[in-house]
């Protein structure tokens, strides 16, 4: 949190005006801090996108409640996704600052974002579990294509889409976290399917490899203990599963095999899968490798 915030409110201070402070913070290979940004623009930074090029794509994942607190204040924020350049000059701002909707220029709450190969642009929107849970589409210039989604447990209907990400074929991953699974989507929103062996997934990412890394925080209903009572749970693209596990123990691949994710070791469950930072690092694909953050 970003000097002492409170969780959600992460950037108010006590007078409910944002923190003077920034929120991303360019890392080298190293992990030494080489650039920051993002000051005086968000209520709670959420969600972390690093497209091609090297921009840095943010949501603005405050609550209604949150963006009335910080009105009190004088500011209007929230509901909002940023794009910046890599050096963290501001390039777009999509959505109202302090106004949610459900039309095409607005969101409620938006959770996170990902880009396509050629440069559309998909927002998960968003975090509340009553809210628009929807995925927008929008071209590379931020002009509204087409939203699928509502409120609801059957296929291409959501209870809060907490992340999304793109594979190397362009399919929409998108974390249903309160319905417990992943759906997949063609780029026109189409249903593909729907997996449920990832527990709460809140964040996606895939590697170069096409293999899928997904963060569960909440299968239990509260925070876990992070990676070292965890294992990582992969799946190739074409639908292998591996289960690694980061301690003792054998490496297993289940071909589709549906599996809670869970185990129980005396009282405490414990989670089949290495757990992700809340900010997903990425990779600049412009020269060494660096990563962003976001507090």
């Amino acid at each position: 949190m970003a000097s002492g915030g409170r969780f959600g409110i992460d950037c108010l201070g006590p007078d409910n005006k944002i923190k003077n402070v920034d929120t991303i913070f360019k890392f080298d290979a190293k992990g030494n801090v080489v650039k920051r940004f993002g000051r005086g623009l968000f209520i709670w930074p959420h969600g972390l996108h690093v497209d091609r090029e090297g921009n840095v794509w943010v949501t603005d994942a405050a609550s209604q409640p949150a963006v009335d607190m910080a009105a009190k204040g004088g500011v209007r924020a929230g509901h909002q996704v940023f794009k910046f350049d890599p050096n963290g000059k501001l390039l777009m701002k999509l959505g109202e600052a302090g106004v949610r909707g459900s039309d095409q220029t607005h969101f409620s709450s938006p959770s996170s974002v990902a880009t396509a190969a050629n440069g559309d642009i998909f927002i998960a929107d968003g975090h509340e579990v009553n809210g628009n849970n929807r995925v927008v589409k929008l071209s590379k210039d931020g002009k509204f294509i087409r939203a699928w989604g509502k409120t609801g447990y059957g296929p291409g209907e959501f209870r809060t889409l907490h992340g999304i990400a793109i594979d190397n074929t362009g399919r929409i991953f998108v974390a249903d976290r309160n319905n417990n699974r992943i759906q997949l989507f063609d780029q026109e929103g189409k249903h593909l399917s729907t997996w449920t062996q990832f527990g709460t997934p809140s964040g996606i990412a895939f590697d170069d490899k096409g293999q899928i890394y997904v963060a569960d925080s909440e299968s239990d209903g509260g925070q876990q203990s992070g990676m070292g009572a965890g294992h990582q749970d992969r799946r190739c693209a074409h639908g292998l599963r591996h289960r690694v596990h980061s301690g003792p123990g054998r490496r297993s691949a289940h071909p589709n095999r549906q599996r809670s994710g869970v185990r129980r070791r005396g009282q405490e469950r414990q989670h089949l899968r290495r757990r992700a930072p809340p900010a997903r690092a990425a990779k600049i694909r412009q020269g060494a490798v660096a990563e962003f953050a976001i507090t």
